[in-house]
């Protein structure tokens, strides 16, 4: 049995551990099936999605310019025994491997929203979510574990 997939976890949560299937810090794991992931070469991509705001939680601080790390890996089963192979960081650097939403957010709208076509409610959320790039201090206290 094969299977393959990102683990995705918030990258002050991570601490100095490494990012794997067993991280003692809470992880969301991105399976990949056959029809649905998305290969380009030799990378996959995993996504968190669904990030909303609502009037508990002041999104436009925490999740939106909190950094999350993400890392593919590929696990084989065969018997009792399994094997599970974890991909290198770009370059080497875990920090290739990390972004926050605000981040990509201004990356989405610096590329004039990639073409696709939004509506002007989901441009405002983009925009809004753009202007709050910044790199976050671990000690913000807007950071809170809240994903």
């Amino acid at each position: 049995m094969v299977s393959k997939g990102t683990i995705i976890t918030p990258k002050d949560l991570l601490k100095n551990e490494e990012l794997t299937l067993n991280a003692t810090c809470k992880i969301a794991v991105v399976p990949y099936e056959s029809d649905k992931y998305y290969q380009n070469g030799n990378t996959f991509v995993g996504s968190l999605v669904n990030i909303k705001e609502n009037s508990s939680y002041n999104a436009l601080y925490g999740n939106i310019v909190r950094e999350f790390v993400g890392r593919g890996y590929v696990s084989v089963k065969l018997g009792k025994v399994q094997k599970t192979i974890y991909a290198d960081y770009e370059s080497g650097d875990i920090k290739n491997n990390t972004r926050s939403i605000a981040y990509i957010a201004k990356s989405y709208k610096d590329n004039n929203y990639s073409g696709d076509a939004l509506t002007d409610e989901q441009k405002v959320i983009v925009d809004k979510w753009a202007a709050c790039y910044i790199v976050p201090s671990p000690d913000d206290p807007y950071i809170k574990d809240v994903w």
